[in-house]
């Protein structure tokens, strides 16, 4: 069962969050463009800051040119996130 989970989108013009990637991103196709997602630990809290595995998912659509980057954030991502990829690659852009 998933504990909790903070989301986060960001819709840019052009392929801006397609530049700043650790070098462990893998890729991924969202309803026929291309992306790349990849997983790594982040912090979550103001005060009591504790550590949380973060899911990144970055996808450039060249028909609006606008790039669309999604983060989930929660104690168990690492678990789920076979689920959340298949759930966002199964989803339309436009």
């Amino acid at each position: 069962m998933l504990k909790s989970l903070e989301v986060q989108s960001r819709t840019l013009k052009g392929k801006d969050p397609l530049k700043r990637l650790t070098s462990q991103f893998l890729y991924i196709n969202v309803y026929g463009h291309e992306g790349i997602y990849e997983i790594y630990e982040g912090k979550k809290g103001f005060l009591r800051r504790k550590s949380v595995d973060v899911l990144r998912i970055c996808f450039y659509c060249d028909k609006t040119n606008r790039s669309l980057e999604l983060k989930f954030r929660g104690y168990d991502v690492k678990e789920h996130f076979p689920g959340i990829l298949s759930y966002i690659g199964g989803s339309k852009c436009h």
